[in-house]
């Protein structure tokens, strides 16, 4: 597990989200955090002497910036280019049994063929494992794009057709045969209600607001 980075992209604004977030890490990871922040004055990064990472991003693309500051890092060798990335988002929350079952599932993959493993069926939320050529070719299509809405982030990663969707990137692609599980619906970190979606592939909690309009978003934890 010594080749894997978790990959967190966040705002300033979402401190809270993104402190529960790294609470739950599992000890081994905690060296090995990229965090990607986003609606940054210009594009930089830092390597902390603890080993974890901060990328500074000028741009606003929700988890699609996870692309652009690893690949960031990946041409400045700052990460071995035989690395996994588990990508995450700030609004997640690991289990107790997260780290067993990520190093079950690089034990299996990691000879394969596959540079992304989606770890539900249809993908969602876009949180999976990914290697360097994922990576690359995600920041291509990515390069152009400093903001979007939360709808059409929501778009890209459901419609799986869409010209931004990751699941159109030109790499071999898994998805894990486990559908999404809703545990609830309930607040996590405030007055906001959030959809409980329980990832079991990796014992991950994913909360989100359900949202049919831009409008409906609270843009807060």
């Amino acid at each position: 597990m010594d080749s894997l980075y978790v990959v967190i992209p966040t705002l300033r604004s979402y401190k809270v989200a993104l402190d529960l977030l790294l609470q739950s890490l599992p000890e081994q990871w905690k060296t090995k955090v990229i965090l990607i922040y986003q609606k940054e004055k210009e594009e930089s990064f830092t390597v902390f002497p603890d080993g974890h990472i901060e990328v500074y991003l000028d741009r606003n693309i929700y988890e699609y910036g996870s692309w652009i500051g690893v690949n960031l890092l990946l041409e400045n060798k700052l990460i071995p280019y035989d690395s996994w990335f588990l990508f995450l988002h700030d609004t997640c929350k690991c289990g107790p049994k997260t780290y067993e079952k990520c190093k079950e599932l690089l034990d299996s993959f990691t000879d394969s063929e596959f540079d992304i493993i989606w770890l539900t069926l249809k993908g969602e939320s876009n949180i999976g494992l990914l290697r360097r050529k994922a990576i690359t070719e995600g920041a291509k299509i990515y390069a152009n794009e400093y903001t979007m809405t939360k709808m059409d982030a929501i778009k890209y990663e459901q419609y799986l057709n869409s010209r931004l969707s990751p699941k159109m990137l030109n790499v071999p692609q898994l998805f894990l045969d486990t559908d999404k599980i809703i545990t609830g619906i309930k607040p996590i970190y405030g007055v906001h209600r959030r959809t409980v979606f329980y990832i079991e592939t990796i014992d991950l909690e994913k909360y989100y607001v359900m949202i049919y309009s831009e409008e409906q978003h609270p843009q807060a934890p």
